[in-house]
């Protein structure tokens, strides 16, 4: 209990407290997410003063508790009684809206109790699949959930407080998805989180924050390193658990600036839809959960985005766009990046129209036409000073992220210059995004490149100098070849010959998702243009044409996407595009003339729902599988730690001889660098020309059952089969545990 009311505190009072100073009143939602982000940013800031200035007093270790908890409670405490005395604390708004929750009739608080269900029904679905029971509990709550999306939308007309009985349910839903995936194992399960997850054990092994140890651009992101560590060493819980459950509200409460920018301009019942474009979209629950350092910063771009669409002139929100700024800039270079361009784009189009404005305007006075278009009111050239010498005082002086950004250059220009590479990752090629018959099968140019790797990297050393690699002849080197396997698929439940259509049907409806986001666009801007109508101020539009235009870019030359998906860049633009696939679609039901166009915008994405989670997928077979929904599969293999593999990375690491190699497949690379305590020379090559013969082979559970091994090549995958005779011939086994097993 103890831990629990210290961890609600650390991520909302100190942010609540600065809340205070603000001079615009805002709703118990906004506040309720203002107030997680600003406590985000302030823990964030005073653990890099801890970090910083302890050591100057002789003390090696100032993020222990023993130092860092008097000087965070005592700065708190301090924030307090300024706040008394300066800021206005809205005690009296947080009760009138309590008040409004406490009073809310017994027939609504009923229906509020039953739409918590599914979000517990999956929950603990999660848990049953992780202790090896089937997925028919995870299956049902998924289920609810797509069911509770309808039902919610059908209901809204008996609720008096609709805003309040959307939200309420909005996170629900995302918080039932959200912990879906990231309770999903004993560890950390995914893709960056093993990484990021291993920046803030190092940091919370040493009690000290490097921006150099380990020398790897996740350490300059404070979101995964101070800020986990703070909450995990204050409130007395393991830091795995900060990361499944804590750090995972960032992207849940994320949603609720999506509603409010909507909200503006259109009612709740079409904000709740916009909304669900932004929570349906794969990338919700498929990617952040494990990617939290960009969860951290989508959710400060989010909120500077509200204040710049919403929010009033004042001291105050200025401030707080600083902060979002600074705080995003800390948290992830990418969305950095991103929110950058976003905002230079904009005060660049909002010069322009203001310049021809105020020309057309037969020199009316500069300050009238300011404050008629309003735009610079909160991006003006004094943020962008700010934001730009932020990002080069912690990008170029503080870390070394500045080579991971000259890399992405050197990618991106590699890639103008040789259109072969456009595509470097075959799934945001133009044509492939809206090809309903795309698959994305084994790269054969990827397989015939490694294999071209590993050979010149058997000539190039002198195997009788140095007795490292097994001895083959010139012959068997020239025919090294790798037996590659295919993603693994569930079998079809259904008639495959209904099956295939059907699952055309499916990827149509998922392929026109952007489609329908260009549409709104487009009928957006034709309203304006030839209609004269103008339902979205001038702000809203520019930023509009902005966030189009690079989703444009984006979606045409991959080759941007060379570090950075296509889906994630879209996803972090719907805090102003999430309106379009809404417009889109009641446009396209209004010219068929289809009665109840709401109901059915509802209906898309409750199918659309199924389509992400993989429930559709699941119910029919003939899909890969889902990490999320299974106990096998790619992703599973991949992804998964079990718990002999940690027993074994914990033997390995005792036990091995200090300069041995170990060999293993990148992504069991990755579960060791997750698992370790110092850093281990871990090879993600097991071929038998890449075996060293005083080195260990690692073997995981998953490996041992299907005999199959992964190469992350450029960010294209090759699968093939390790080769475990040769291992078993050349090889000792010196460690086994049922789950996994090490030779030597």
């Amino acid at each position: 209990m103890f831990s629990v009311i210290i961890t609600i505190l650390l991520l909302f009072f100190p942010g609540y407290l600065i809340l205070s100073f603000n001079q615009e009143k805002k709703s118990f939602w906004l506040q309720l997410v203002y107030s997680h982000a600003l406590s985000l940013i302030y823990l964030m800031v005073v653990g890099l003063a801890i970090n910083t200035v302890l050591p100057f007093y002789g003390i090696e270790r100032p993020l222990e508790s023993a130092f860092s908890r008097p000087i965070i409670f005592g700065s708190t405490a301090l924030l307090f009684f300024v706040s008394v005395i300066f800021g206005k604390i809205p005690f009296k708004q947080y009760l009138y809206s309590l008040k409004n929750i406490i009073n809310v009739r017994p027939n609504e608080l009923s229906i509020l109790l039953l739409c918590s269900l599914p979000t517990l029904v999956t929950v603990m679905g999660t848990l049953l699949l992780n202790n090896k029971f089937t997925n028919t509990l995870m299956m049902v709550g998924l289920a609810l959930l797509a069911l509770q999306i309808l039902i919610v939308f059908l209901l809204s007309r008996f609720f008096q407080n609709k805003t309040f009985f959307f939200l309420t349910n909005l996170l629900l839903i995302g918080s039932g998805v959200i912990l879906m995936a990231s309770l999903r194992g004993s560890l950390v399960t995914g893709s960056d989180i093993m990484l990021e997850y291993r920046m803030a054990a190092v940091t919370q092994e040493n009690n000290l924050w490097s921006p150099f140890n380990p020398d790897h651009p996740y350490t300059a992101c404070l979101s995964i390193t101070i800020l986990p560590v703070i909450v995990s060493n204050l409130a007395e819980i393991p830091l795995n658990w900060v990361y499944k459950l804590v750090l995972q509200l960032a992207t849940i409460l994320s949603v609720i600036p999506v509603f409010f920018v909507a909200r503006k301009f259109v009612s709740d019942k079409t904000s709740y839809l916009a909304s669900l474009a932004f929570l349906t979209f794969p990338s919700f629950f498929g990617i952040m959960p494990m990617h939290l350092r960009q969860s951290a910063a989508m959710l400060f771009f989010f909120l500077s985005a509200h204040l710049v669409l919403n929010g009033k002139r004042s001291i105050s929100n200025k401030v707080f766009l600083y902060l979002f700024a600074f705080g995003m800039v800390v948290s992830h270079y990418s969305t950095t990046y991103l929110a950058t361009a976003i905002y230079f784009a904009f005060f660049l189009a909002a010069s322009l129209l203001f310049i021809g404005s105020f020309l057309l305007s037969r020199y009316k006075k500069i300050e009238n036409k300011i404050e008629e278009l309003g735009l610079f009111k909160h991006i003006n050239i004094f943020f962008l000073i700010f934001l730009c010498s932020t990002i080069y005082i912690w990008y170029f002086q503080v870390t070394s992220l500045s080579a991971g950004l000259s890399n992405f250059v050197q990618k991106v220009a590699l890639s103008f210059r040789n259109d072969s590479n456009l595509d470097i990752r075959e799934d945001t090629s133009i044509v492939n995004q809206f090809n309903i018959f795309f698959e994305k099968k084994q790269d054969d140019t990827a397989v015939e490149e490694y294999v071209n790797i590993l050979t010149t990297n058997y000539k190039n050393n002198d195997v009788e100098g140095n007795n490292t690699y097994y001895k083959f002849s010139i012959a068997e080197i020239e025919d090294f070849s790798l037996d590659t396997l295919y993603q693994e698929k569930m079998p079809p439940f259904i008639n495959p010959q209904i099956l295939q259509p059907l699952y055309i049907g499916a990827d149509l409806v998922k392929k026109t998702y952007k489609v329908l986001t260009i549409i709104g666009v487009i009928f957006v801007a034709y309203s304006l243009i030839f209609k004269k109508e103008k339902k979205y101020d001038t702000p809203y539009l520019l930023f509009l044409g902005v966030a189009f235009s690079l989703l444009i870019a984006f979606t045409s030359l991959p080759l941007f996407t060379v570090d950075y998906d296509v889906f994630r860049t879209y996803h972090q633009l719907l805090i102003v595009l999430a309106l379009m696939p809404v417009v889109g679609l009641t446009l396209l039901f209004s010219i068929i003339k289809l009665p109840f166009k709401n109901f059915f915008v509802v209906t898309f994405f409750v199918f659309y729902f199924s389509l992400s989670t993989g429930l559709f997928y699941q119910l029919f077979g003939g899909y890969s599988y889902s990490l999320t929904l299974n106990n096998k599969g790619d992703d599973y293999d991949r992804y998964y730690i079990q718990e002999g593999e940690i027993l074994s990375s914990q033997w390995i690491e005792k036990n091995r001889e200090q300069y041995a190699p170990i060999h293993t497949d990148t992504y069991t690379k990755q579960k060791l660098r997750a698992l370790s305590t110092e850093p281990l020379p871990v090879y993600d090559e097991i071929t038998p020309i890449s075996i060293t013969q005083l080195g260990y082979v690692f073997l995981t559970q998953s490996q041992m059952e299907n005999s199959a091994a992964y190469k992350n090549l450029n960010n294209r995958l090759i699968k093939h089969r390790i080769p475990k005779d040769f291992i078993s011939q050349k090889k000792d086994k010196v460690y086994s545990n049922s789950k996994s097993e090490i030779y030597k």
